[in-house]
């Protein structure tokens, strides 16, 4: 009987480096044997997760995110030149779930041209060489069930079905086993930091080397108390065979008591034993703190020595990260390190391999982030041409925001954040991280078939996720990907350097991103039914495609990989649109069997970006917002925005809710309550108009049925931030439009509780002004009885850019190059911790087009104008209005609103162009209280609440009023009733005075007074003629005759100059007035002085 395997002389290869991980989570590990199960050329038996090998023993913790899953198997085959064992299927088994196995096609692991020969004699036999056997891997976290939200669920039952013809004995195929290997993690601060490596390959003892012995590195640096893992997936393990597994020269007990280690736990013919060790185990942990490698070795018994055959050799370690940032001590003190990934991980600083980390510093929390960034003119030496064309890359005051606000946030230890365009350290123009925009158009292929362009004609598209990772992977230095594996010119240079994944986030800003807009996860996508050559979709609301002139994208179909690609449209109405395939199926697929199904129209968003929830990449999109997308407050906050998504943060914060498990609670957007650039309240408007910030404090809870007076801290301490923003349904003043959408993008609905609301902003605390109870203060169409505020700098996490580690490219690795399961040809999602679709999010549901904010949500309630302001003009006296313009949006005018003595309402007495952020009303006089506001308009007519109100006077400071000189008497002062005398009728009454303003300086400006007289009047029984006896012109008002003085005379007005004879200058440093009375009634008069500063002088008279 064959009972092991042995490599011929050339054959013999050591386990090769696949990848290595960074995630605050760690790796589960399950089994199943398949020898001589086959039926009809298959084995197929079901792994089951977790297992009683699985390390945890509950398998991977509940609501933790799938950062890569990958299936191992070794088959025994006939021939060294074909690939008998590669295909097979694979599924998990739930109800409702996939009825038969997706296909798989496993990736040749090891040398393909020296396979590990199958021996009759064990490692001390004879090789045959009749028989080989293979090592196969395939990435198969596409196909995981997935829950409710699009998180893929590892624990549960999977069947496999894998080559085997059956005969347990001589007869090939014969599949030995697989293995499941699930990587995982948690998004939450209080796990450490944990490397996961994995090496495969297929490798077993040689006859004159029995021992095996296998370097594992790519973890850097063993944390100061270790908590490590081992795990060997090997095949042909006896329970009569001895082995003894040691780490690091520190033998490691049979986890089955008196049997081997490798004793063919699973049907007699596969193992997949794991260790845990710390600093507590038996035996204790023998990685030592600050290892930068381990040693696995096997050695087989002396007398009855096992041999058995390896495809993978699974290792983690906590690793050591002083700061939390993701980088590593050793990093930080070396500035870089080299590629695990290349040469055993041993280079130079010079060499390709390193990667360099400048500025990183122990003590310090370091963000390194790579910025590319699209032009429409790269020249030859990679800079933007921006003479004939534009570039994306952000504004310098943009990141100087950025850096500025991410060093130095109130109350917490600040972030030294590295923005670095390209990578210098690349050679000429392959540095500089600009990328020529692209416009998509149709093709035919090669023999003439039509091949449409997922976005026809539109430049700069960057379709999430795999047009981001075709970029960010993209070669440089050779014309496609099968030249750069090739590498026959010197190393091959990827836009993004490879080792760069375990320090570096990636963000692009592009023109546009191109996003599903119905997908079967989470119901916009209602069914998906082929039958024959058409497939006939059905969308939860109207979709609004034309047929013959509109196309979709269909991506991520598992059940039929073939449904993936551009289609025409070929009947379209209401919510059902089809399309024509050109082989003929019949199926219905559904969120059980293709959870990641999802279509894309050809019709672009204006979303301005895309994260992974933590993770490394970032899309910034804003080349479709015009003018409004250039500002460096919307440039800053948005890449503010999307690095806090990277770095963990959601729209509104989450809370695990549940202990023991990591299931996210999340959080609405749009809170008053969550003062972060991370609500769509203050992406584009940022904080107290101007600050950009992510939330320093833990808010109050709020219930939208009974709310309180305000906003406040949970500790009592005092806000950050003063102001913030809420919708109402009372419209101001009966002034401005209502909100178009919900506030998170999502459509207005008949069923919302507030249907018509109004966006407002104010004081935080007390609310100013006044919300209003039991409404929707975040405007989701929903009332909301807890609203729990969040604090952003207390959770953000700088360590999960490794959860993106499985959407990286790298040489024999499962997730990249040809073969790869997770991609393929026109996919618009996948990897890790994205918004829209797949593994690892926080977020899902309907509405995939509103996983960001786009223009037109932004644009849904239009902002007021800022900071009004009234002041005096000089004399003339007229109340000049000033103001700033909104916090967003593209303004066409302003409308300006009036009340005299009250509150501004319709109609505006005026507008001004967008341009103009400046009014002057002239129709004013001295003595009533005129109050204004300014509203904001855009193009279509939607208009702003008011602004904040101002009230002004028409009048100036007082002057000091030396009163009248001789001969009139001195004005009534307070309390006075002053009377002059008699003058003679027919000649001139002179009248004297002076005023000084308010700095004591002369007035001499005639303007500033106006002169009546009023009268003729009967004296007083003591014939006096006093000021009391008659009102004053300043009181009267033409809508209230009965307060007007009988007669009233102008005498001077600075608009119509003197009555008649009457003369009035300033001589000698002081108002000269000559009152002709020749044409003037014999009587009593009072002599009036009004003075712009509204000041009313008075002195009697008789003429007689």
């Amino acid at each position: 009987m064959l009972i092991g395997f042995e490599q011929t002389g050339f054959a013999q290869t050591p386990l090769n480096f696949s990848n290595n991980y960074f995630v605050t989570g760690d790796y589960v590990v399950a089994g199943v044997g398949l020898r001589g199960l086959g039926v009809n050329g298959y084995a197929t038996k079901q792994i089951i997760m977790p297992d009683k090998n699985s390390v945890p023993s509950t398998g991977v913790p509940l609501g933790a995110d799938i950062v890569g899953a990958f299936l191992y198997w070794e088959t025994v085959e006939s021939s060294q030149t074909t690939f008998a064992g590669q295909n097979g299927f694979f599924r998990p088994v739930f109800q409702g779930g996939p009825a038969t196995g997706y296909p798989i096609t496993g990736v040749v692991l090891g040398n393909p041209n020296a396979p590990v020969s199958w021996s009759s004699g064990g490692c001390s036999g004879n090789s045959q060489g009749s028989k080989t056997m293979r090592t196969y891997g395939a990435d198969v976290r596409l196909f995981l069930q997935q829950d409710s939200k699009g998180n893929p669920v590892a624990n549960g039952i999977y069947e496999v079905s894998l080559a085997d013809s059956g005969s347990n004995g001589g007869g090939s195929p014969l599949t030995l086993g697989a293995s499941l290997i699930v990587i995982y993690r948690a998004l939450t601060p209080s796990l450490p930091l944990t490397s996961v490596v994995i090496y495969d390959g297929a490798f077993a003892p040689a006859n004159g080397s029995s021992t095996m012995t296998q370097s594992l590195q790519g973890f850097y640096q063993a944390a100061a108390s270790p908590i490590s893992k081992l795990t060997h997936i090997v095949g042909n393990g006896q329970n009569n065979k001895y082995e003894t597994v040691s780490l690091n020269g520190v033998n490691l007990p049979s986890l089955y008591k008196n049997l081997p280690p490798f004793y063919g736990y699973y049907n007699g013919s596969w193992d997949n034993p794991t260790w845990s060790l710390s600093p507590t185990s038996n035996p204790v942990n023998p990685v030592n703190a600050n290892d930068a490698s381990a040693t696995a070795t096997v050695t087989p018994d002396a007398s009855n020595s096992g041999c058995v055959s390896w495809g993978a050799v699974i290792f983690s370690t906590t690793v050591q990260n002083s700061d939390n940032d993701g980088i590593l001590d050793v990093w930080k003190q070396k500035q870089g390190y080299c590629d695990a990934s290349v040469n055993g991980g041993l280079c130079s600083t010079t060499d390709p391999s390193w990667v360099a980390l400048p500025g990183a510093a122990k003590g310090n929390k370091d963000l390194f982030v790579e910025l590319d960034y699209m032009c429409s003119i790269v020249n030859a030496d990679g800079t933007c041409d921006k003479t004939n064309g534009y570039s994306f890359y952000p504004s310098a005051t943009a990141l100087t925001m950025m850096t500025s606000a991410l060093s130095s946030p109130k109350g917490v230890k600040g972030i030294s954040a590295h923005f670095i365009p390209g990578n210098p350290g690349y050679p000429g123009a392959f540095a500089t991280g600009a990328i020529q925009e692209q416009t998509c158009i149709d093709s035919t292929d090669a023999s003439g078939n039509p091949v449409l362009c997922p976005f026809v004609n539109q430049p700069g598209i960057v379709g999430w996720k795999a047009g981001f990772e075709f970029l960010k992977n993209q070669p440089l230095n050779y014309l496609d990907e099968t030249s750069c594996q090739q590498a026959l010119n010197g190393p091959c240079i990827r836009r993004f350097q490879h080792g760069r994944k375990d320090s570096y986030h990636y963000a692009l800003f592009g023109h546009a991103v191109g996003l599903p807009e119905w997908s079967l996860q989470g119901g916009s996508l209602a069914s998906v039914v082929a039958t024959g050559n058409t497939v006939i979709f059905t969308t939860s609301i109207a979709h609004g495609l034309i047929a013959g002139t509109d196309r979709v994208t269909i991506s991520d179909a598992t059940t039929n990989p073939g449904l993936n690609g551009t289609y025409s449209v070929q009947t379209a109405s209401g919510n059902i649109f089809t399309i024509q395939i050109p082989t003929a199926t019949n199926a219905t697929y559904t969120q059980s069997t293709d959870p990641g199904l999802s279509v894309a129209s050809g019709r672009i968003y204006t979303t301005s970006g895309v994260s992974d929830i933590g993770g490394a990449d970032s899309l910034v999109a804003l080349g479709l917002w015009g003018a409004a997308g250039q500002t460096d407050q919307v440039e800053a906050g948005t890449f503010m925005h999307e690095v806090g998504h990277s770095n963990g943060l959601t729209h509104g914060g989450y809370y695990y809710d549940t202990p023991g498990n990591y299931v996210a609670t999340l959080e609405p957007n749009c809170k008053p309550n969550y003062q972060s650039v991370m609500n769509y309240q203050f992406q584009v408007d940022l904080l107290d108009n101007g600050v950009l910030d992510y939330s320093e404090q833990q808010l109050t809870a709020l219930n939208e049925s009974t709310l309180p007076a305000g906003v406040t801290t949970t500790d009592g301490s005092a806000l950050a931030y003063s102001t913030t923003k809420w919708y109402t349904p009372l419209q101001p003043n009966g002034i401005g439009s209502a909100a178009t959408h919900h506030c998170d993008g999502t459509p207005l609905s008949p069923a919302d509780p507030n249907p018509t609301m109004y966006l407002v902003g104010g004081a935080a605390n007390p609310i100013t002004p006044p919300w209003a109870s039991d409404s929707d203060v975040n405007f989701d169409g929903n009332i909301n009885t807890t609203l729990r505020g969040y604090n952003d700098w207390a959770n953000l996490d700088l360590r999960q850019l490794g959860a993106t580690g499985s959407d990286i490219f790298g040489a024999g690795r499962l997730t990249g190059g040809a073969g790869r399961l997770t991609g393929g040809a026109g996919r618009l999602t996948g990897g890790t911790g994205r918004l829209t679709g797949g593994a690892g999010r926080l977020t899902g549901g309907a509405g995939v087009g509103n996983a960001e904010l786009t223009f037109e949500t932004a644009n849904s309630a239009v902002r007021p104008p800022r900071s009004l302001t009234a002041m005096l003009t000089a004399p003339p006296s007229y109340i000049q209005l000033n103001w700033t313009a909104p916090t967003f949006g593209q303004i066409s005018s302003y409308n300006i609103y009036k009340a005299t003595n009250g509150t501004p309402a319709p109609p505006a007495i005026a507008s001004v162009p967008g341009n103009t952020l400046t009014y002057t009303d002239k129709n004013v006089t001295c003595g009533p209280t005129y109050t204004y506001v300014v509203t904001a308009l855009l193009s279509d007519g939607r208009e702003s609440i008011p602004s904040n109100s101002v009230s002004q006077m028409d009048c100036l400071p007082p002057y000091i009023f030396t009163g009248f000189y001789s001969p009139l008497a001195t004005a009534d002062p307070p309390n006075t009733n002053s009377y002059s005398g008699p003058f003679n009728l027919s000649k001139s009454v002179t009248a004297k005075w002076t005023l000084q303003n308010s700095n004591g300086s002369l007035v001499t400006n005639l303007n500033a007074n106006t002169l009546y007289g009023v009268g003729p009047f009967a004296p007083q029984a003591d014939g006096t003629c006093r000021p009391s006896q008659v009102n004053k012109v300043a009181g009267c008002s033409v809508n209230n005759p009965p307060s007007c003085p009988a007669n009233v005379q102008a005498l001077y007005s600075p608009t119509a100059g003197a009555k008649g004879n009457s003369t009035f200058r300033f001589s000698t440093n002081q108002f000269v007035f000559n009152w002709d009375t020749k044409t003037t009634t014999a009587g009593c008069y009072v002599l009036e002085l009004d003075l712009d500063s509204g000041q009313v002088e008075r002195t009697g008279l008789k003429l007689q």
